[in-house]
């Protein structure tokens, strides 16, 4: 027998799509991730590669991404613990262009 209960939106669609529920996150957090990578990095390539890091590990974890400001959030804290990653295999962000730009100007000129 029927209970003539109507189910709500959220039962008659089933579980978010995570392709969806993943461009909904990016599309809501990447210019404020962004920006905050800008401030600590030397140049927007660097910046970008970061970007495209953190959203990469957010893709990969989108089961544990909270909604709402709380992914947010989470976002900030990911792209923490990769910059953590880094500094301990001796690579730094802010530092990171700077010596890829040295490294130009030292091999400007020669072939490999």
């Amino acid at each position: 027998m029927r209970s003539g209960r109507v189910p709500d939106e959220r039962e008659q669609r089933g579980p978010p799509d995570p392709r969806q529920r993943f461009e909904k996150i990016y599309t809501a957090h990447y210019p404020d991730i962004l920006a905050y990578l800008r401030r600590r990095t030397v140049s927007s390539d660097d910046a970008a590669d970061a970007l495209a890091e953190t959203f990469t590990a957010a893709w990969r974890r989108l089961a544990d991404i909270p909604d709402g400001h709380a992914a947010r959030l989470r976002l900030y804290g990911a792209r923490k613990r990769l910059a953590r990653e880094l500094d301990t295999a001796g690579f730094d962000l802010t530092r990171y262009g700077s010596r890829a730009i040295a490294l130009t100007k030292l091999t400007e000129g020669k072939t490999c």
